[in-house]
C-alpha cells in the first residue's frame, strides 16, 4: 500500500522526547548493523571517567535482547541455570554458635538468598559479571540490592562503578566505589567479574562468538510470520484512472480497503462502481518473496553454532544433528562433559560469591550447592566419591555402562533406605 500512503495514512503521532530516549537503551530496541560478536571497548572511548561498552555504550542491552529474541539461546541459558541449581542449596550451620546462627538468618534475609543463586547464575551466563550494592554499617552488611549487569559500567580507574538507565544518550549515573574490607559506613558496589582474554574492563561471554547466529535465530520467526501473512493475505496495488482529490473520495477509498484487510475480514466481497468500465480501478496482486528459503537452508548451521558457542551438545537440548548416528548413551556422555565444563565451574563461582557476601558479617563459609546426577532417569543427590565413580563409568564402553550405572544406583538407593531406617 506504499503508493497510497498519502491517502490511507493518518498523521503520525508525535513521539515524546522520553520515548525517543528510551529507544536508545531499551532491551527491545532495533539491532543495528555490524558484527554483533565484537563490541568496541577501549579505555580512550569513554564518557567522562566511565568506560563505554560497545559502539553506542549499549552492548549489554544487546546481550539481554538476544536472550529474549532467540528461543534456542534462551533455552540453553535457562537449562544451564536449572542444571546449576537443580540440586538445591544448603547453609550448613551445625558448627555455628547461637549468635552466628542469628547473624546467618539475618544476612540470608538481607541477601534474599532464596532467589540469589538463580540471579547470579543467569547474570554470569549472559554477561559474565554480577553486581550487588551493599549498605555497610560498622563493618556489617545491613542492606543489599541486586543490580543487573546491563545497568552497570566501569570507571577508568578500575575500582569505581556507574549505575544508570540511559547510557546511550546521557552521562547521568550514580557512582559507587568497589567494596573492600576497610570501607567505612556507606553504600558500595560488590562486583564479581569473570576473566576474559584481552579485556581489562568488561568480561565478554564466550557465547557472543555466535551472536550473529543468535540474532538470525530470533529473526527467523519474524520473517516466517511476515511471509505467511503476505502469502495468505496478498498485498495489493490499486490503480485509479483519475487522481483522487476530494476528502470524501479519499475517505471512501480508505474505508473500503481497511474493511477488507486482515484475517477477520477474509471472504468479503468488494464492490467498486464508476461511470464507465474505463473508470473502474485496476487491482494487481504483489507476490511475496521466498527469502524464507535462505533461513531454512541455514537452520542447521545456526543451531550448531549457537550450541558450540555455549559448549553444549545439541542432543541435550533435544536436537539431533542431521545424519549423526548414536544411541541412548550419547546423552549421558554429553551431560557428563557439559557438567564438568559448564555446571561445576558455575557452581563454584556462585558458592564463592555467596560465601564472600556472608563472610563480610564475620561468618565462615557455610553455603554450598547440592550436587545431583541423573542415573537411569532418576535424579539422585551424590557425594564426591560417588561422583568420581560415575565419571569413570561414563568412560566405559556403552555395553558396560548400563550395568555399572544400575549397580551404582542400587547402592545409593540402598544407602538412603538404610539411613532412613536408622533414623
Amino acid at each position: 500500500m506504499g503508493l497510497f500512503d498519502n491517502i490511507l495514512s493518518k498523521k503520525p503521532a508525535q513521539t515524546s522526547a522520553t520515548e525517543k530516549k528510551s529507544d536508545s537503551y531499551s532491551a527491545f530496541a532495533p539491532v543495528g548493523k555490524g558484527n554483533l560478536s565484537l563490541p568496541f571497548v577501549q579505555k580512550e572511548y569513554r564518557m567522562g571517567e566511565m568506560v563505554m561498552f560497545g559502539q553506542a555504550n549499549t552492548y549489554p542491552q544487546l546481550l539481554t535482547q538476544l536472550y529474549y529474541s532467540s528461543p534456542l539461546h534462551s533455552s540453553i541459558c535457562n537449562f544451564k541455570v536449572n542444571a546449576v541449581n537443580g540440586g538445591g542449596d544448603t547453609f550448613d550451620d551445625l558448627l555455628l554458635t547461637a549468635q552466628q546462627k542469628i547473624e546467618l538468618k539475618f544476612i540470608k534475609r538481607i541477601l534474599k538468598s532464596k532467589d540469589l543463586s538463580s540471579k547470579i547464575a543467569i547474570e554470569l551466563i549472559l554477561h559474565g559479571r554480577f553486581y550487588i550494592i551493599l549498605k555497610i554499617e560498622k563493618g556489617r552488611v545491613v542492606g543489599a540490592k541486586h543490580i543487573t549487569s546491563d545497568k552497570v559500567r566501569k570507571g577508568i580507574d578500575g575500582c569505581s562503578y556507574y549505575v544508570g538507565f540511559d547510557f546511550a544518550t546521557s552521562s547521568k549515573a550514580t557512582k559507587y566505589r568497589e567494596w573492600s574490607v576497610d570501607c567505612e559506613d556507606g553504600e558500595y558496589m560488590y562486583a564479581y567479574e569473570q576473566y576474559s582474554v584481552g579485556q581489562d574492563f568488561y568480561p565478554i561471554p564466550s557465547y557472543t562468538s555466535a551472536a550473529n547466529y543468535i540474532y538470525l535465530s530470533g529473526e527467523l520467526s519474524n520473517l516466517q510470520k511476515a511471509n505467511l501473512q503476505n502469502s495468505i493475505f496478498p498485498s495489493l496495488v490499486i490503480k485509479f484512472p483519475k487522481k483522487i482529490e476530494t476528502a470524501e473520495e479519499k475517505q471512501a477509498v480508505a474505508d473500503t480497503i481497511n474493511n477488507l484487510k486482515g484475517s477477520s475480514e477474509a471472504g468479503k466481497v468488494a464492490v467498486f462502481s464508476a461511470n464507465g468500465v474505463e473508470m473502474l480501478p485496476i487491482i494487481d496482486t504483489i507476490q511475496p518473496n521466498d527469502n524464507d528459503k535462505l533461513f531454512r537452508e541455514q537452520h542447521d548451521i545456526i543451531v550448531e553454532q549457537i550450541c558450540f558457542a555455549h559448549t553444549i551438545d545439541p542432543i541435550l537440548m533435544g536436537v539431533r544433528t542431521t545424519g549423526a548416528l548414536g544411541n541412548g548413551s550419547d546423552i549421558k556422555q554429553a551431560y557428563v562433559i557439559f557438567e564438568k565444563n559448564i555446571v561445576m565451574p558455575l557452581r563454584d563461582s556462585i558458592e564463592a560469591i555467596i560465601n564472600d557476601l556472608i563472610s563480610i558479617n564475620g561468618l565462615p563459609n557455610v553455603y554450598s550447592i547440592n550436587n545431583f546426577q541423573i542415573i537411569n532417569e532418576k535424579i539422585i543427590e551424590v557425594d564426591e566419591d560417588t561422583q568420581s565413580l560415575i565419571d569413570k563409568i561414563s568412560l566405559l564402553p556403552p555395553i558396560l555402562q548400563s550395568q555399572a550405572s544400575q549397580a551404582v544406583a542400587n547402592d545409593i538407593i540402598s544407602n538412603l533406605i538404610g539411613k532412613k531406617t536408622a533414623q
